[in-house]
């Protein structure tokens, strides 16, 4: 193992140190594996000197591993995890085009954070994207081209409306999850979300709740845009 220590600014605590394999631990995981350890994706340094890249990667993990211990704890099934890493490396990176207020158009790429499917054992299957949002992200910058939450929701807009998806993902509803991280921003997202007209297939909580593997599955902890009431997120709503 070798231990990494994250970026930290003056004046604050520092946080836990984060570990990770070393080269030794690697082979013997590809060993263990039957693979050979370039096919995998082991680096010396994995982005560790991008401490925002770093911290992202860590708080994705942290929900995959409660997602993993809220199935656990339900007859729910977790399939088909795929980071955004790994999305793009089979080729389901994809674009759409944005007309601007303006009229000019422009390209926008559609990847989730990571995507995954719940199965509830009976032949009913239901397909997620995930947005994990730190609070860097500009809801709506003045200027349009600009990369920000509003365009992202565009581009999820057209995509989920668009031949590509259907060749994907037939006639399945996806969902997209997304987490943040205080109540504050939570609303701030949901709100700007619901003014580009976006529907209820867009879901949003805090990293405080969705990390919480009693209740991330079945506890009313999700809010759905321009709806009311809280819901789970296997559909049960609560007022």
């Amino acid at each position: 193992m070798r231990r990494i220590r994250p970026f930290f600014r003056r004046g604050d605590t520092q946080p836990p140190y984060i570990y990770a394999l070393g080269k030794r631990g690697a082979e013997t995981v590809a060993h263990e594996m039957g693979v050979s350890l370039k096919i995998t994706d082991w680096h010396p340094k994995n982005a560790e000197d991008n401490p925002s890249y770093l911290r992202h990667f860590l708080a994705t993990n942290d929900f995959h591993i409660a997602l993993v211990a809220a199935c656990a704890r339900t007859p729910m099934t977790l399939t088909d995890w795929m980071s955004d890493k790994e999305l793009k490396s089979t080729g389901m990176k994809e674009t759409v085009t944005l007309t601007s207020p303006s009229g000019a158009k422009h390209k926008a790429s559609v990847v989730p954070d990571a995507c995954f499917s719940l199965s509830n054992g009976e032949g009913k299957n239901a397909t997620f994207f995930v947005e994990v949002d730190l609070g860097t992200v500009t809801i709506a910058p003045t200027v349009w081209e600009r990369r920000g939450w509003t365009r992202k929701i565009n581009a999820y807009r057209a995509y989920l409306s668009s031949e590509p998806y259907r060749k994907r993902y037939g006639d399945r509803n996806v969902q997209v999850l997304t987490v943040t991280t205080s109540e504050a921003r939570r609303v701030h997202l949901q709100e700007a979300t619901e003014k580009t007209g976006a529907g209820k297939n867009f879901w949003f909580t805090t990293f405080e709740q969705a990390t919480e593997p009693d209740a991330l599955l079945t506890a009313p902890i999700w809010f759905r845009a321009g709806q009311k009431d809280r819901y789970s997120l296997l559909g049960i709503a609560h007022p």
